[in-house]
């Protein structure tokens, strides 16, 4: 049991959540550092742009966070997302993985704290 999300860094909104899927091994070089570094193994890291962050909820699946891919209704129209991830502190030593590799794998109720609901 376990889910992934994708969430933008830098397109649209920060901490837009792009994708919530089942755990894969396959990401384009666009989305994650790993497959990145697969990609151009020459380069050096400086190069990345770390356009989106990949948290893996370790105790929950993809049936359970359904909701984080509801949209937003505005005047009976969807705008966006309803729900968007802020960023914990870079300070965090629980959370350092994410800035510095741009995935981590936390159960879920270290990551729900980050979860924000737009009204």
């Amino acid at each position: 049991m376990a889910c992934q999300i994708l969430i933008c860094n830098k397109v649209g909104s920060k901490g837009e959540i792009s994708t919530l899927s089942t755990v894969k091994d396959s990401w384009t070089s666009n989305e994650t550092l790993r497959a990145w570094r697969k990609s151009y193994p020459d380069e050096s890291v400086k190069k990345y742009h770390r356009n989106f962050s990949l948290i893996t909820v370790t105790d929950k699946d993809i049936g359970e966070l359904e909701f984080i891919k509801d949209p937003l209704i505005v005047n009976n129209e969807p705008v966006g997302n309803k729900w968007y991830f802020i960023d914990p502190s870079a300070e965090s030593e629980d959370w350092i993985e994410l800035f510095t590799t741009g995935e981590i794998s936390k159960p879920w109720d270290s990551v729900a704290p980050f979860l924000r609901e737009r009204s």
